[in-house]
C-alpha cells in the first residue's frame, strides 16, 4: 500500500508540475499572438493607407508600450541585430544592443531568443531575469515571435518560481495525506493484532496444551462476543468433555464398570 501511494503521489506531483508549466506556456504564447495580431494589423493598414514604415513602427511600439496583462506583465521588442527598440520596465536599454546581456547562468539571453525566433518563427526560451526590485534572479520563460516584414522580435516573459511554490505546497499536502494514511494503517494493524492475532494465538496455545494432556488449564477469552469467543466456548466444551472422559477412565480403572459418560 505504501508503494502504491508513493507511486500515486509521485505521479500526481509530476502531472501537476507539467500541467502548471503547460498552462503558463500556453498563456504566454497567446499574449504574444495578441501582440503579433496588433503589429500585423498596423503593417496591413500602413500598406493600404500609404503610411511610412517609420510612422507605422512608432505607432506599434506606442501601442505595445501601453499594453499590460496579468497585472504588470509587459512586452518588449528588439530587432534581429540585438538592438532593443522597446522595453517597458527598462527604458535605459532602449536604443542599445542587448546581444551581450547574460543571465546568472551565463546564457546570452537575447541572442538565444533571436535564434529561436528566426529559426522557428517563434518559440519558448527559459532563462533567469532580475528586475531592479528583485533581490535575486528568478526563473522565467519567454515566448518570442519574429515579424519578418520589420525584422522585429516581439516577446514577453513570465516568472515560473510561483509554480515551484504551488508544487511544494501540493507536495506537503500529499505528503501529509500519505503520512496520515500510513499512521491509520499502522494503528489498524496494531488493533487487528491486539483483537484477533493475539487472542487467536492464545486459542492455538490452549489447544496444544489440551492435546498434550494438560486438562486443568483455564480457557481464556470466553467472555468475548465475537468469533474468537465462539471458538473459546467450543474449546471450553472440549475441555469439559475431556475432563469427563478422563474422570470416567479413572473410575473404570478402579473397577467401577457401570460408569457412563455424558458428553456436554
Amino acid at each position: 500500500m505504501r508503494f502504491e501511494f508513493t507511486a500515486f503521489t509521485f505521479g500526481s506531483l509530476t502531472n501537476l508540475r507539467a500541467t502548471l508549466e503547460s498552462e503558463r506556456e500556453n498563456k504566454t504564447r497567446e499574449h504574444v499572438e495578441v501582440a503579433q495580431t496588433l503589429i500585423r494589423g498596423i503593417i496591413d493598414d500602413a500598406a493600404k493607407g500609404g503610411r511610412a514604415t517609420k510612422d507605422a513602427q512608432r505607432l506599434a511600439l506606442s501601442d505595445l508600450r501601453a499594453m499590460r496583462y496579468a497585472g504588470d506583465e509587459y512586452y518588449w521588442v528588439n530587432d534581429s541585430a540585438g538592438m532593443m527598440l522597446m522595453h517597458l520596465t527598462d527604458r535605459a536599454i532602449e536604443g542599445t544592443s542587448v546581444m551581450g546581456t547574460r543571465d546568472s547562468k551565463g546564457q546570452a539571453i537575447f541572442a538565444g531568443m533571436i535564434d529561436v525566433a528566426r529559426k522557428n518563427g517563434g518559440g519558448f526560451y527559459r532563462y533567469e531575469w532580475k528586475n531592479h526590485d528583485d533581490p535575486a534572479p528568478r526563473a522565467k520563460i519567454a515566448y518570442v515571435a519574429y515579424i519578418p516584414e520589420w525584422d522585429w522580435i516581439v516577446g514577453t516573459g513570465v516568472y515560473m518560481d510561483d509554480i515551484e511554490a504551488i508544487y511544494r505546497a501540493q507536495a506537503w499536502r500529499l505528503g501529509s495525506i500519505g503520512f496520515a494514511t500510513l499512521l491509520v494503517s499502522v494503528v489498524a494493524a496494531l488493533l487487528i493484532t491486539r483483537s484477533v492475532v493475539r487472542p487467536l494465538s492464545v486459542v492455538v496455545r490452549q489447544l496444544n496444551e489440551l492435546a498434550s494432556g494438560r486438562l486443568d488449564i483455564r480457557i481464556e477469552n470466553t467472555d468475548r462476543g465475537d468469533e474468537i469467543g465462539a471458538m473459546t466456548h467450543a474449546l471450553d466444551s472440549v475441555q469439559t468433555n475431556l475432563l469427563a472422559i478422563a474422570g470416567a477412565a479413572d473410575e473404570i480403572a478402579q473397577g467401577k464398570l457401570t460408569t457412563s459418560i455424558e458428553p456436554r
